[in-house]
């Protein structure tokens, strides 16, 4: 999958968080151990893989364009957002819900990674 498909699918999960960031704030452990280790070991890790991957593409240019700078402005924005989910998860401000919506769009997304 390119890099814009990757960065749509994040700003989908982006979406869906900030949706339900309003509701109750009790946490299932199960859900949220899963949720953390998916952000922490799967979906930021690629995000600064993607990261590095713009700012490398800059450098062989030798000048970012706008569209370059969007991109990796956003895609910052998108690891504030899933290192927001961390913080979250630390500060038990998670419910069940909120918890099991996000990691099923995390792992959709992932399965359609996989299959392209």
């Amino acid at each position: 999958m390119g890099r814009y498909s990757k960065k749509n699918k994040f700003r989908e999960i982006i979406d869906i968080i900030q949706f339900i960031k309003n509701k109750d704030k009790k946490m299932d452990k199960k859900c949220i151990k899963k949720l953390k280790d998916l952000v922490q070991n799967v979906v930021l890790p690629d995000i600064e893989d993607y990261i590095d991957d713009l700012f490398e593409d800059i450098a062989n240019n030798k000048n970012a364009s706008d569209a370059d700078n969007d991109e990796l402005k956003n895609m910052h924005e998108m690891r504030d957002e899933f290192q927001g989910i961390l913080k979250d998860i630390e500060e038990n401000n998670l419910d069940q819900e909120e918890c099991s919506e996000i990691l099923t769009e995390i792992t959709q997304m992932i399965k359609e990674n996989q299959e392209d």
